[in-house]
Formats: C-alpha cells, sequence, structure tokens
C-alpha cells in the first residue's frame, strides 16, 4: 500500500479508529456511494475532508463529490485495503446503531447492544496483537 501511494504521489493514511468522529464522517456520503466507489472519509476540519480509497488511480467520483461537499476542499489519501474493508463497514453500521438508540430513546439495552456491535466487528478482523 505504502508503495503504492507513493507511485500515485497520495499520502499513506493508517486509520486510528479512536480519532474519527464517525457520525460526522459517515454523514459525508451514503455508505451505498462510499462502498461503490471503494472510498471512505477518515477526517474532517473546517477547510477539508480528507477521504481515502485503495485505489488511487481511480477517480471518477471525486467531481460528484466535491460538488456536495462545497465550501469545503478534498484532500485524498491511499488506504489499506483491509483497513478499508473493515472501517467502512463498521464505520457505517456505527452510525446507524447510534442513531438507532436514539430513535429508540436511547436505553441502557440499545446502547450494550452498539457495545457489542463493536466488539463484534473487532472479533471479526483481530489487530495482530490479538491473533
Amino acid at each position: 500500500s505504502q508503495w503504492l501511494a507513493d507511485k500515485a504521489d497520495i499520502p499513506f493514511f493508517r486509520i486510528d479508529p479512536l480519532k474519527v468522529n464517525v457520525p460526522e464522517v459517515t454523514a459525508v456520503m451514503s455508505f451505498e456511494y462510499a462502498e461503490r466507489h471503494r472510498i471512505l472519509a477518515v477526517a474532517i476540519d473546517s477547510e477539508s475532508i480528507t477521504i481515502g480509497s485503495d485505489q488511487p488511480f481511480y477517480d471518477d467520483w471525486l467531481e460528484n463529490l466535491s460538488h456536495s461537499v462545497r465550501p469545503r476542499q478534498i484532500k485524498r489519501v491511499m488506504l489499506n485495503p483491509e483497513q478499508l474493508n473493515r472501517y467502512l463497514v463498521e464505520f457505517y453500521q456505527v452510525t446507524r446503531a447510534i442513531a438507532g438508540a436514539k430513535g429508540t430513546g436511547g436505553s441502557e439495552a440499545t446502547a450494550k447492544g452498539v457495545e457489542a456491535l463493536l466488539q463484534l466487528g473487532d472479533m471479526q478482523n483481530p489487530d495482530a496483537n490479538d491473533q
């Protein structure tokens, strides 16, 4: 991944899920759009949105997304394909679970369901230290 990022002249980005504002980044685009184009918003500030992809030479999505996020600029980064696959699903699942918890009054049982969902995602894709 780093080699490909260097060849494409795009910075390589490693996702730290503890630093990502998940509800904010998943609001940038729908899950279907992100999945179809294999992209994921990974950071947002007042001036830019950082979008990661594992396909640095594919940018059919760039023009349409640029129009919808104006006046913010899009910064492109290269993601490890395994991280993209994992967090693409997990981030949107968490957002749906949070929305569901808010819709039901945020009961303790729903909050525990969100926590269980996060743990399930960790079990499906353990870190190297966990294997």
